[in-house]
């Protein structure tokens, strides 16, 4: 299983300190991931990452993850075991919407 670890700082003020020490703390969690470490720093927040590689053994799984942007950053600690039958429903549901959403868009443009 995968592991963790987290700095917050309320006040935006992350340091190089606190960058460094989330460095070493996730090396104290080499036992819950010895496959990948990464890291994400902002003003705010520093997360650090270590990787069990299980399922998507690819560099699509490689956390912390984010938006474009980095508006929003997510690690994740767990496993999702019906994600087939969730990507296929996710499928057939993006379609519907689009459908609908792509005929309303086009009446109000008219």
């Amino acid at each position: 299983m995968c592991g963790f670890f987290a700095i917050y700082k309320k006040k935006g003020n992350v340091a190089p300190a606190d960058i460094a020490q989330a460095k070493e703390c996730t090396e104290l969690l080499n036992h819950r991931g010895p496959n990948d470490t990464n890291f994400f720093a902002d003003d705010y927040v520093v997360l650090g990452f270590k990787r069990l590689s299980i399922q998507d053994l690819t560099e699509n799984a490689r956390q912390p993850f984010s938006s474009e942007g980095q508006s929003s950053v997510l690690v994740f600690n767990g496993e999702i075991y019906n994600f087939k039958s969730l990507k296929r429903a996710l499928k057939i549901l993006v379609k519907h919407l689009f459908l609908h959403l792509t005929q309303k868009f086009c009446i109000k443009l008219w």
